[in-house]
């Protein structure tokens, strides 16, 4: 026998930019809607084709900010200092200008590791014109590098142009909200801190910072 289930999602308190947000949250429903299969794998319903498992490596995603899962950064003084003083100018254009100025994104915190792309290709089916990628705790040959842009943002190298680093909707952040790359899409709350101790915070929110499931070697400065 074949059962459905559903992860409801919640955005509350969107109300700007109403033309570009419509419906966003109805695609965003539709999704969590899930099939468990008479072989005891799940797919979601509206792909079959498709099963849940696990991510090939450790996601990046937000942590308190004295855990011992917090990721640190080994560049994080080049990082804080990356900000570029010429306004108006897009990702991939920052990223054209800046070329070998980008700052490789390797922990200190996970030795031999650094945030990657957890996956080689971006997609996303449910907003037209919006591409997202997973990020995660990689080899550092594999590592990103970025910089941080004169609006605070983390542009990060991609073969996709103005691609930058994002915990998605500002409403209900909080501990285990995971971290991704995305083309621009104006909900999306984009802007981060590189704090003294090497961490990376959501600017509104610095109790939080960067983190995997794995702990790391504990920087308590």
């Amino acid at each position: 026998m074949v059962l459905c289930i559903r992860s409801q999602t919640k955005s509350d308190g969107i109300k700007e930019k109403e033309t570009e947000t419509e419906g966003f949250e109805a695609k965003i429903h539709s999704a969590s809607v899930f099939t468990i299969d008479t072989d005891g794998s799940i797919y979601p319903t509206l792909a079959p084709h498709l099963c849940l498992g696990f991510a090939p490596i450790p996601a990046l995603y937000i942590v308190a900010r004295d855990s011992p899962n917090q990721a640190v950064f080994k560049y994080f003084s080049e990082l804080k200092n990356s900000k570029h003083s010429s306004s108006g100018l897009g990702a991939d254009e920052l990223l054209k200008e800046c070329g070998n100025n980008l700052v490789k994104l390797e922990l200190s915190s996970h030795p031999g590791m650094a945030i990657s792309q957890m996956y080689p290709n971006m997609a996303s089916p449910l907003i037209p014109g919006v591409q997202m990628g997973g990020l995660g705790l990689g080899p550092a040959e594999n590592a990103l590098a970025g910089r941080i842009n004169e609006k605070n943002q983390m542009v990060v190298s991609s073969l996709f142009s103005e691609v930058t680093i994002t915990h998605g909707l500002a409403q209900n952040l909080d501990i285990g909200k995971m971290i991704f790359v995305s083309t621009h899409f104006e909900p999306w709350f984009c802007e981060f801190v590189v704090n003294d101790n090497g961490t990376i915070s959501p600017k509104s929110s610095d109790q939080f910072v960067f983190g995997f499931q794995i702990p790391g070697i504990y920087n308590s400065k």
